[in-house]
């Protein structure tokens, strides 16, 4: 009786499943209000994969109130930056981190986690020289933040938030430091961008005498 050998098995077994992974890509998306019309159109979903929102003191959207494009007296790219429209209200560009129940924080969530957020933060005001950038994962954890202080009224700094994986769902952005009422560290915000990343994989068959051929001597 012939005893298959090793090698004579993997002739066998021809057809079989493989995964390859390549490396990690990322996409650089861009939210720019230039891109969009103006007020009173809303920028929420303007581009895939990302929701803009007006947030509160304590980072909850608000439903009566959506970002917008606004022409305020400072930008960083164009003329348009990210307005905000309170209902019953005029729309402004001012953005400001607060405690209080007040909707004053640019809010971005991502559909899916991403790596890294920058948005540029503009000196409207006098007082609102200094701006933030905080980056939270899914659960609310904040993993970071980026703070620039800037330099006059028309003069912007580029917030950025990198995170070693893609964990950051979303961000907020405004005014820093945090305050309890007025006056509030007024800023205006504009150019937001963000890196999807994605590790594309291939699955399929494959004949496996391709990967492991057999020499004409390995036969039982």
């Amino acid at each position: 009786m012939a005893i298959l050998k090793k090698s004579h098995i993997l002739n066998a077994v021809c057809i079989c499943v493989i995964s390859f992974s390549s490396v990690a890509q990322a996409t650089l998306v861009t939210v720019e209000p230039d891109d969009y019309p103006p007020y009173p159109a809303a920028l929420t979903n303007v581009v895939e994969g990302i929701t803009l929102s007006v947030a509160d003191g304590s980072g909850t959207p608000q439903l009566n109130s959506q970002v917008v494009g606004f022409l305020g007296d400072y930008s960083s790219t164009g003329s348009l930056v990210f307005g905000r429209q309170v209902t019953s209200f005029v729309p402004d560009d001012n953005w400001f981190f607060t405690n209080i129940s007040v909707h004053s924080i640019f809010r971005a969530v991502f559909s899916v986690p991403v790596d890294e957020v920058s948005i540029d933060i503009i000196q409207s005001t006098a007082q609102g020289d200094t701006g933030a950038l905080q980056a939270y994962d899914a659960s609310g954890t904040l993993l970071d933040t980026d703070v620039v202080s800037l330099g006059g009224p028309g003069t912007f700094a580029t917030a950025t938030v990198s995170y070693p994986t893609a964990d950051i769902a979303y961000i907020l952005a405004g005014g820093y430091p945090v305050v309890n009422g007025p006056p509030y560290n007024i800023v205006a915000l504009d150019n937001l961008r963000f890196n999807v990343v994605s590790i594309p994989t291939l699955t399929g068959p494959f004949n496996a005498q391709e990967y492991f051929p057999l020499h004409p001597g390995n036969q039982a």
